[in-house]
């Protein structure tokens, strides 16, 4: 724009932020949803209360504006979202990405590891003479 042969900047900063809330009735029904086929269906709910108190965003300021954030693990940022997932655009701005990745991480990983980890226990105790419940 030129007003009288004198060049004008202008500069136009747009943000796009959270919505007010998720209804826990939808992060619910998905987490179950997700979950279903699990030992106990309603485990990610408890996982997502525990990590994020059921908030994929939160209010804070960034970037000297206070506004409703992805919500970011308690060093910074190095997890974010519902489950508290490593983060990426995705999983930081759409739920439905974020609790899928916590429950594929949790299936696929946590769980294995942790399967591992118990009937390693099991064969170590048994050596010794002890019997453990599976």
């Amino acid at each position: 724009m030129v007003f009288d042969t004198i060049p004008s900047i202008s500069n136009i900063y747009v943000t796009i932020t959270g919505p007010d809330a998720i209804p826990d009735s939808m992060i619910t029904d998905q987490l179950v949803t997700l979950y279903k086929n699990g030992a106990t269906p309603r485990l990610m709910t408890g996982i997502a209360m525990q990590e994020s108190s059921y908030m994929q965003f939160r209010n804070f300021t960034l970037f000297n504006r206070a506004d409703k954030w992805p919500n970011e693990s308690y060093d910074g940022g190095s997890h974010i979202g519902l489950m508290m997932v490593v983060p990426n655009l995705t999983r930081a701005w759409n739920w439905f990405n974020n609790t899928n990745e916590g429950v594929n991480l949790f299936v696929n990983q946590k769980l294995a590891f942790s399967r591992t980890y118990v009937n390693r226990k099991i064969l170590e105790q048994s050596k010794i003479g002890i019997t453990l419940r599976d």
